[in-house]
């Protein structure tokens, strides 16, 4: 009489097999989960340095604002900022328009950024009247 008490060395090898299979997958799933987080910490990053660009127009005196339009292309500001371990370069643009004159004045930031060879932005928007 032969004693079933234990697997054979095939149904071993099955059940790795498919054990492995499905780690890869929650392994996919998990690397996927990663770089959306990654990429939210470097928009938040961003709407943070476009809020502080803001706030320092909205401190200056009226007559202190200049009107002035580049894009993230010609703008020459940059600020590197580690997050997670990798270190993002970002660029801030700023357009000031005179809306209405010698009355309000619109100022937008644009922050831009790459992050694995694909560009994002930000861009976020005051009006400052002259009272």
């Amino acid at each position: 009489m032969l004693s079933n008490k234990g697997f054979t060395i095939v149904e071993v090898l099955v059940a790795l097999f498919i054990f492995s299979f499905l780690m890869l997958g929650l392994l996919g799933g998990f690397l996927k989960t990663y770089q959306y987080q990654a990429r939210n910490e470097f928009r938040n990053e961003a709407i943070k340095l476009a809020e502080q660009e803001l706030e320092k127009y909205r401190n200056l005196d009226y007559s202190a604002i200049t009107p002035v339009s580049n894009d993230c292309t010609s703008s020459t500001e940059k600020i590197q900022r580690q997050i997670r371990n990798a270190y993002i370069e970002y660029t801030i643009a700023r357009e000031i328009t005179e809306e209405i004159p010698n009355s309000v004045k619109k100022i937008v930031i644009t922050v831009c950024w790459n992050y694995k060879g694909k560009s994002y932005n930000y861009s976020a928007e005051t009006l400052i009247a002259n009272y």
